[in-house]
């Protein structure tokens, strides 16, 4: 960069991969049995793997959740990658 040249973090900065969001319905034994299970192997010395979510209990708690104006926020952020909200 040369002097007085101004640094704008949002031209400068790469683009990343966009990100697939996982959402699933589980009940709450469900989940509570996956952390058991992680749980015993980390115990026992061996590796988990890593796994990302959302989970709901529910159809009719997701839907709670996820609200036109989320699900439109994510829309955008999917769309038009901005680099933060």
């Amino acid at each position: 960069m040369q002097r007085g040249e101004a640094k704008c973090s949002g031209l400068t900065r790469p683009r990343s991969r966009a990100k697939t969001l996982t959402i699933q319905i589980k009940s709450a034994g469900e989940a509570l049995e996956g952390f058991r299970e992680a749980f015993k192997a980390v115990e026992a010395g061996r590796r988990v793997s890593r796994r990302e979510g959302v989970y709901f209990t529910s159809i009719e708690a997701a839907r709670n959740r996820l609200t036109p104006n989320r699900l439109a926020l994510l829309r955008a952020i999917r769309t038009r990658r901005p680099g933060s909200i």
